[in-house]
């Protein structure tokens, strides 16, 4: 399976939040590393820089929503 699209929902273990994807493939500079997505909480929204909550494909639990027609 490839990158879920932005606009998908889904949840990650240490967060108990559902989370939004409206990122992929997010470059953490400070730390040297590439993540798979960047999301905010759902649905509240990105509210701050703080919100932002990078993760990659497998920590995602339960897809909750996906945006698109089919999933690969």
């Amino acid at each position: 399976m490839g990158l879920l699209p932005i606009g998908s929902v889904v949840t990650i273990g240490e967060w108990e939040q559902q989370l939004m994807i409206y990122g992929r493939a997010q470059n953490e500079v400070a730390a040297g590393k590439v993540w798979d997505y960047v999301a905010c909480p759902y649905p509240v929204g990105n509210y701050s820089k703080e919100s932002n909550v990078l993760f990659n494909h497998q920590q995602i639990e339960p897809v909750a929503f996906y945006f698109g027609t089919t999933m690969h």
